[in-house]
């Protein structure tokens, strides 16, 4: 059985349609029918059935599809033990939320030159489960790592007020909480971390938000306040010249967790654990709380 094989049933299974498999795997479509082919010949029975609308897995498909995903991803990992022999150092994947591929994993890694193949974003719910299926070494999310995963609490980073240039805040170091719920402020998403730590401290403040809009993440609320529809309170760092202070409740910096976490039997462990010991301690001198 080969990965190109399974690559080919994979593809299909998620497109229903050969065509659209063999663009996604870029080959021809009489390559990616006889990958179909040679597959089924070699599990003993027709995994799709093809119909009028394309393909559908049968039961035997459907039967097939997670160890489909299992033998894949074991390949996949299992080739990049391989790949790594040479030199000794792991070529790892990392799945985080969007976001953090491109204002922390990208920073890090041009800046330090570490041993990370690829990031991958996607929702803060969906990091874990990417995690679980093996498409990746390493997740770094600011939602606690699950049970029977290694961990490490890489930073508790502050959660910022980022205003309009010429607001009257521009200049401070810090903005109380009691103060900028009164402002028109814009928060991410019910759902979000940083959304659910500020709706706590608020609620634990006994405030309550008097003006409030919604962003679908951090970068967008930036770009409203670039456009004059309020304040943002965000954990990313200040974008579109945004002035920036640090949220506080009672003198206390508002913070959210940033954890990296990973399979602790996984056959590079030690790599994983001094790269993301590494991105600790790069974090904290980029937000100015390490040395």
């Amino acid at each position: 059985m080969e990965i190109r094989q399974l690559d080919a049933f994979l593809a299909a299974a998620r497109s229903g349609s050969v065509s659209a498999a063999a663009r996604e795997l870029y080959v021809s479509q009489p390559a990616l029918s006889r990958r179909l082919a040679a597959l089924e010949a070699e599990v003993g029975m027709p995994l799709f059935a093809r119909t009028s609308a394309g393909l559908v897995l049968n039961r035997a498909g459907l039967r097939f599809l997670p160890i489909a995903h299992d033998i894949h991803d074991r390949l996949s990992q299992g080739l990049s033990v391989m790949a790594s022999l040479p030199t000794g150092v792991p070529d790892l994947v990392v799945v985080c939320p969007h976001a953090q591929a491109h204002i922390v994993l990208a920073p890090f890694i041009a800046e330090t030159g570490a041993p990370i193949g690829d990031v991958r974003g996607y929702l803060p719910a969906e990091v874990y489960d990417q995690l679980a299926r093996n498409n990746a070494d390493v997740a770094v999310n600011t939602l606690g790592p699950p049970p029977g995963f290694g961990r490490l609490r890489l930073i508790d980073a502050p959660i910022l007020v980022q205003v309009p240039a010429g607001h009257s805040w521009a200049g401070r170091e810090t903005i109380e909480l009691a103060e900028v719920v009164r402002e028109r402020v814009i928060v991410q998403r019910v759902g979000s971390e940083v959304r659910h730590v500020v709706d706590q401290a608020i609620l634990d403040a006994d405030l309550a938000f008097e003006r409030a809009a919604e962003a679908s993440s951090g970068p967008v609320a930036q770009a409203l306040v670039a456009a004059g529809r309020g304040i943002a309170v965000v954990v990313e760092p200040p974008s579109f010249g945004l002035p920036s202070a640090r949220l506080v409740r009672d003198g206390v910096d508002v913070t959210i967790p940033i954890w990296a976490s990973w399979d602790p039997h996984h056959y590079a462990e030690a790599a994983i654990r001094e790269t993301m010991e590494r991105l600790s301690a790069w974090l904290g001198t980029s937000l100015g709380l390490g040395a």
